[in-house]
């Protein structure tokens, strides 16, 4: 079988790929000779992406796809953290001095992320982009201060970032300045929402939105059938450890399927992985984490979250605020 590899967070590294798109899923004879699937790739989000669709119409089929991808790529410009004109780039740039406005979208987006820090208890929090970068920046001979890294284990980001809603504006404004807003933990997730939902908007019922392993599917590629994902093995990289048969879901996964930080004799050090209650890299209690939902936004955010919590935690917290998510861990 031949399959599709993803790679959730590393554009470059294809061999860190968490979920794989089992190719040919759900293909059949009543997919005709008119109604045929489309497919295109691209790079979005430091990630490798794809839509597919089925449609009887090739050019009405690529104008969706490409109507899909420009909806995403804005998001893109509006909320990540690498661009120092999008919106979350000027808070990042301005808000410890000044209230910075930003968009409906945006402020909304922050809300939500913050909503999760909340209801986690700080697991998931999107204050933290400072910590990514010491971790992320370090040599393997700097390694952060340990008295450091306990101050800021015991400070609770989240809940110093400030958003002022009126009717005329809204801002965000940080109460303390090494704050960082990264929402690379759910944008992305919203984006691969708001791409499904320009496909939704315009009559399409079979689809798969696929940004680096935050995943949706609408209908299946076969109307009777399901779409195929495959999660691969955290421990062998060649092996699938599960297949899940989605429809109109989506899925988010986290682990150390990639690893940022290594000294120069190509020892590991750290994951990607930062517990906001540690300000390092987290302890793996396993190895791979997969969230499926009814939406994309908050498995993003649950998959970070509940990699640093355990069994009884993971599921309380899902029966009490969420309807219809699910976990499978690995390793």
């Amino acid at each position: 079988m031949q399959l599709l590899k993803i790679n959730r967070r590393n554009l470059l590294k294809f061999s860190g790929a968490s979920l794989l798109v089992l190719a040919g899923s759900g293909l059949g004879p009543s997919l005709t000779s008119k109604r045929k699937v489309f497919r295109r790739t691209d790079l979005l989000m430091g990630s490798f992406a794809e839509i597919q669709l089925v449609h009887d119409d090739v050019k009405i089929a690529h104008k969706l796809i490409e109507a899909a991808f420009a909806e995403a790529r804005r998001i893109e410009q509006l909320m990540s953290r690498f661009r120092k004109e999008s919106e979350i780039g000027v808070i990042n740039q301005f808000a410890r001095t000044n209230a910075v406005a930003v968009s409906a979208e945006t402020t909304a987006t922050i809300a939500r992320a913050l909503h999760w820090s909340t209801v986690t208890e700080g697991r998931f929090d999107p204050a933290i982009g400072h910590l990514s970068n010491i971790w992320n920046l370090a040599g393997s001979s700097l390694l952060p201060d340990k008295e450091r890294l306990k101050i800021m284990s015991s400070q609770k980001y989240y809940k110093k970032v400030e958003l002022q809603k009126s009717a005329e504006k809204q801002t965000v404004r940080f109460l303390l300045p090494e704050i960082q807003l990264d929402l690379g933990g759910i944008a992305k997730g919203y984006a691969v929402d708001q791409a499904a939902a320009v496909l939704q908007n315009n009559g399409v019922e079979q689809a798969l939105i696929n940004f680096g392993g935050d995943l949706r599917t609408l209908g299946a590629r076969e109307s009777s059938k399901s779409w195929k994902i495959g999660i691969r093995d955290p421990y062998n990289p060649d092996k699938i450890a599960q297949v899940l048969n989605l429809r109109n879901q989506a899925v988010a996964t986290s682990g150390n399927y990639e690893q940022f930080r290594s000294s120069s004799s190509g020892k590991l050090l750290s994951h990607h992985l930062i517990d906001p209650q540690t300000a390092r890299p987290g302890r793996l209690q396993f190895h791979g984490l997969t969230v499926v939902g009814s939406n994309c936004r908050d498995a993003d955010a649950l998959a970070t979250a509940l990699f640093f919590m355990n069994n009884a935690e993971s599921e309380k917290l899902l029966e009490d605020h969420t309807a219809g998510f699910r976990t499978i861990r690995l390793g």
